[in-house]
């Protein structure tokens, strides 16, 4: 990589500038990773709330996961909560014998 120069021969603007180039990008590139890989662990403890839950309401075996879930029954329904980190997902699902159409 060279770099222009100025006609009296330094090349400081531009070398200040590709720092903060490179700054700005790193930061930006770094930001949208961490949102990115919390959304995805977000979207997984949604999956694991939901699939957990519905294998407890066809008694079909739960998913190996380490999330935390947690059930409560009642003769209507079964809802799941799921503890991930900072989020809480819960999901209902209707028993469909006891579901009023």
């Amino acid at each position: 990589m060279t770099l222009s120069k100025n006609p009296d021969g330094s090349t400081g603007q531009t070398l200040i500038e590709f720092i903060c180039f490179s700054i700005i990008s790193f930061w930006t590139i770094g930001f949208a990773g961490a949102v990115l890989f919390q959304q995805w662990q977000r979207s997984q403890c949604a999956y694991f709330a939901f699939e957990s839950t519905h294998a407890r309401l066809t008694t079909r075996p739960p998913p190996k996961t380490q999330v935390q879930i947690h059930f409560q029954e009642d003769s209507n329904q079964i809802r799941g909560t799921a503890l991930c980190g900072k989020w809480i997902e819960e999901v209902e699902l209707p028993r469909l014998e006891a579901a009023l159409w």
